[in-house]
């Protein structure tokens, strides 16, 4: 049943066009940072340094959420070191989301 599940998981990202084409390139490191932080996320909003509110702070650490999925889930930083895979996006977008909807069922205002 967990193979037809990982089966499942990546033909819904690989049958995407919307997932196709990237801004940067993949980077395993990247990639391994977000899967690790998404076990136990903790997200803060918006960036003092930066005029763009298509930034979070997963676990201390800015990540770009904007233009999603072409650049969602780059380290931002000055020197863009690469992109998650196509599915951890997919992973990180919707725990970001369900995140977004309990602050606003909670009603704290941290969206």
């Amino acid at each position: 049943m967990r193979l037809l599940k990982w089966m499942w998981e990546n033909f819904k990202v690989g049958i995407n066009p919307g997932t196709w084409m990237r801004n940067y390139g993949y980077s395993k490191h990247v990639d391994k940072f977000i899967l690790t932080a998404l076990e136990n996320p903790k997200f803060e909003y918006g960036n003092p340094y930066t005029q763009y509110d298509n930034v979070i702070k997963l676990n201390g650490v800015t990540v770009w959420v904007g233009n999603y999925p072409y650049a969602y889930g780059y380290l931002y930083n000055r020197s863009q070191v690469g992109m998650p895979s196509r599915k951890t996006v997919v992973k990180l977008k919707k725990a970001l989301d369900a995140h977004i909807v309990k602050e606003v069922i909670k009603g704290t205002g941290n969206v």
